[in-house]
């Protein structure tokens, strides 16, 4: 009844490298890129319609080393390095109808671009006997800048839309400790416990709020795991 639908395509493509040296070291590599569009008419009901089209793209980059240490017979302790690094970014627009269908000039909601980059690296120790205890503590950082600049429209007095310029750059640094154990005392029981922390970021799809059609500006959400 309402002509609500979304058409997307998107495309993805990425390369793995694994290699274990002479001295026991495993190092791991990767990439990961994609693209993706958006066509979006959710609706041309009197209370909730609109045309939006959405773009974008993305890559990732993660690289690890892992070094394992015979202790004694019993006893290993590995060490962990990881490095990893995203970058994405989208284009958002929306009207109040499908500017495809109508020879008239369609107002015009929104035009924003969303750059997000991030950086995590951590370390790890891992204690382990092989047979049924282990242990495991890791710190990690993670850097995030959040930028978002375009263009919204917003209602004068006389419920004319008006354009308004958008920039708003949001950064963020987290620490991230996790500490956990697991022990089985026999075959078939395994007892563990873990803490740690985390966050939660904004998607392109909380950027604009439903309801005001303005940019939401939502900080990131932390967490805490136990």
């Amino acid at each position: 009844n309402y002509n609500a639908h979304v058409n997307r395509d998107r495309f993805i493509g990425g390369y793995g490298y694994e290699k274990t040296t002479s001295s026991n070291i495993e190092l791991k590599a990767s990439v990961l890129g994609r693209y993706t569009t958006k066509v979006n008419p959710y609706g041309t009901s009197n209370n909730y319609k609109g045309y939006k089209e959405e773009n974008g793209m993305g890559v990732s980059l993660l690289a690890s080393a892992l070094k394992t240490k015979s202790l004694n017979d019993s006893w290993d302790l590995q060490t962990e390095l990881s490095l990893m690094h995203l970058k994405d970014n989208n284009n958002l627009a929306e009207w109040e109808s499908d500017p495809s269908s109508l020879t008239l000039v369609v107002p015009m909601r929104y035009d924003l671009a969303f750059d997000a980059d991030q950086t995590f690296a951590s370390t790890s120790l891992i204690l382990t006997n092989n047979e049924n205890l282990r242990f495991e503590a890791q710190i990690g950082v993670n850097h995030r800048n959040r930028l978002t600049e375009g263009i919204v429209f917003i209602e004068d007095s006389l419920s004319v839309l008006q354009p308004e310029d958008y920039n708003v750059d949001k950064n963020h640094t987290t620490f991230l400790p996790r500490i956990g154990f697991s022990y089985m005392p026999t075959e078939s029981v395994s007892l563990f416990g873990q803490f740690s922390t985390g966050f939660s970021d904004p998607t392109a799809f909380e950027l604009v709020d439903n309801e005001t059609l303005l940019p939401a500006e939502l900080d990131s959400e932390k967490s805490v795991g136990q």
